[in-house]
C-alpha cells in the first residue's frame, strides 16, 4: 500500500511545484512589464525635455544671430561714416594741395622805380606784379582730375586754360578734353560742338583726327548712322594714315 501511495504523493507534489513555478514567472513578467512601462514613460519625459531644451536653444540661437546682425549693421554704418569722412578729408587735402601747388608755381616779378631826387625826397615806387601760371602745369592738374574721374572739375579747368591762353599750343588739347569730359559722361550732343571747335579753330592742330573720330562716335551713340558714316569717311579721306582713320575703317559697316 505504501508503495502505491508514494508515487501518487510524489506526482501531486511535483504538480504543486510546477504550479508555483508558473505563478512566479507570471508575477515576474508583470513586474518587468511595469518596469518597462516606467522606462518608456521616463523616455517620453526625457524626449519632451530634450525637445523643449532644443526649442529653447533654437530661440537663443536666433536671438544671438539677431544681435550679431544688429551689431554688424552698426559696424557697417560706422565704417561707411568713417569712409565718408575719410573721402571728405582726402578731397579737402586734395583741394588744399592744388591751391598750394598753384601758389608755388606763380611767377612774381617786382620792378621798383627810381629812388631819390634833387630835393632829397624819395620818389614813389611802382610795383608791377606779373601773376601768370605755367600753362603746362595747369594742364597737368586738369588731366590729373580727369584721370581721377572728377570730370566736372576737369572740364572747368580745361575751359579756363583755353580761355586764358587761346593762342597757346595746348589750347586745342584743352577744347578736345572738354569734349572728352562730356563724352565720357554720355552728353553726346553737348560734346560734338567742342570737337567741332577743335576742327574749326585749330585746323592744323594734331587733335583734328581725334575730334573727327569722336564726332562720328557721338553720331553712333545717338543712332545717326548716316552722319556717322559721312564723318568717318571725311576722316579717312583727309587723314588716311592716322590711327583714328584705321579705327573708323574697322567700325564702318561693310
Amino acid at each position: 500500500m505504501q508503495k502505491i501511495l508514494f508515487p501518487v504523493i510524489a506526482a501531486l507534489t511535483f504538480m504543486g511545484c510546477a504550479g508555483n513555478v508558473a505563478l512566479i514567472n507570471k508575477e515576474e513578467w508583470q513586474q518587468q512589464k511595469a518596469e518597462m512601462e516606467a522606462i518608456k514613460s521616463d523616455l517620453r519625459r526625457l524626449e519632451a525635455q530634450i525637445e523643449k531644451q532644443g526649442a529653447a536653444a533654437d530661440q537663443q540661437l536666433k536671438m544671438v544671430k539677431a544681435d550679431l546682425t544688429v551689431m554688424l549693421t552698426d559696424i557697417n554704418q560706422s565704417m561707411a561714416r568713417l569712409s565718408g569722412q575719410l573721402e571728405e578729408n582726402k578731397y579737402d587735402l586734395k583741394t588744399l594741395s592744388k591751391t598750394t601747388e598753384k601758389l608755388s608755381e606763380r611767377k612774381i616779378i617786382i620792378k621798383s622805380g627810381s629812388v631819390g631826387s634833387d630835393s632829397g625826397r624819395v620818389a614813389d615806387s611802382s610795383v608791377i606784379v606779373e601773376d601768370k601760371l605755367d600753362v603746362q602745369k595747369l594742364l597737368a592738374i586738369a588731366r590729373r582730375d580727369f584721370n581721377a574721374k572728377d570730370y566736372e572739375r576737369a572740364k572747368k579747368e580745361f575751359a579756363d586754360i583755353a580761355a586764358r591762353y587761346p593762342k597757346d599750343e595746348v589750347a586745342d588739347d584743352c577744347i578736345y578734353w572738354i569734349g572728352e569730359c562730356l563724352f565720357i559722361t554720355k552728353q553726346y550732343k553737348a560734346a560734338m560742338p567742342e570737337y567741332q571747335r577743335v576742327i574749326a579753330d585749330y585746323p592744323q592742330g594734331d587733335k583734328v583726327p581725334g575730334a573727327l573720330f569722336k564726332i562720328g562716335l557721338c553720331h553712333q551713340k545717338l543712332n545717326d548712322s548716316p552722319a556717322m558714316t559721312k564723318t568717318w569717311n571725311d576722316l579717312i579721306q583727309k587723314f588716311p594714315y592716322s590711327d583714328e582713320a584705321l579705327q573708323a575703317k574697322a567700325r564702318l559697316p561693310k
